[in-house]
C-alpha cells in the first residue's frame, strides 16, 4: 500500500485531487506512527462509517496488514456487531474543516491490533461526521472539497 505520514496531502487519487485530500492511517512497517489510546466513541463510529464507506472508485484488490505477522491481518474481528477486517479493500472519507481526510477502511484493524491513534483533529472530524451514504454525508463531502473525486481516473 501507498505510505504517507499523517496530515499530509493525499495524492492517490491524483495531484488535483490532493489539494482537498488529507492522508490519515496510511502506515508502514519501516515507518513509525503513534501509538496512544483512541476513545470507545471514536472507535465504535469508524466501525459504522467503515460498514460500506462512499468511494469515488473500485479497488481491484485489498492491501493485506503489513503489521500482522503471521495472519496478515486477513481475518475479521467484530466489535458491537460490526465488521473489522485487516485489510484496506477501500477508503473512507471523513469530512474535515474545507477538506477531507483519508483513510484505509482497515484504520479500525490499525487502532484495535496495533494501538495506532490518529490524529486528534481526525478522532474530532470522525465524531462529527454525518452517517454514511446520508444526503448530510454527500453533502458535507461536496463541501469540503469532494467535487471531482468523482473524476479520478477519467
Amino acid at each position: 500500500m501507498t505510505q504517507y505520514e499523517d496530515l499530509e496531502p493525499c495524492d492517490y487519487f491524483g495531484i488535483e485531487a490532493s489539494a482537498h485530500l488529507i492522508a490519515i492511517g496510511w502506515l508502514a512497517q519501516d515507518r513509525t506512527f503513534t501509538m496512544a489510546d483512541v476513545s470507545e466513541a471514536v472507535f465504535e463510529k469508524l466501525c459504522r462509517l467503515s460498514q460500506d464507506p462512499w468511494c469515488p472508485v473500485v479497488w481491484a484488490g485489498v492491501h493485506y496488514c503489513e503489521f500482522c505477522r503471521f495472519t496478515g491481518g486477513n481475518g475479521t474481528t467484530h466489535f458491537k456487531g460490526y465488521s473489522i477486517s485487516g485489510f484496506a479493500s477501500s477508503c473512507l472519507f471523513v469530512p474535515g474543516d474545507g477538506f477531507l481526510f483519508v483513510a484505509p477502511t482497515s484504520i479500525a484493524h490499525m487502532i484495535d491490533a496495533h494501538g495506532y491513534r490518529p490524529p486528534e483533529a481526525f478522532c474530532e472530524a470522525v465524531l462529527r461526521c454525518p452517517e454514511m451514504r446520508t444526503v448530510a454525508y454527500l453533502k458535507a463531502v461536496l463541501a469540503n472539497g469532494g467535487r471531482g473525486l468523482g473524476d479520478v481516473g477519467r
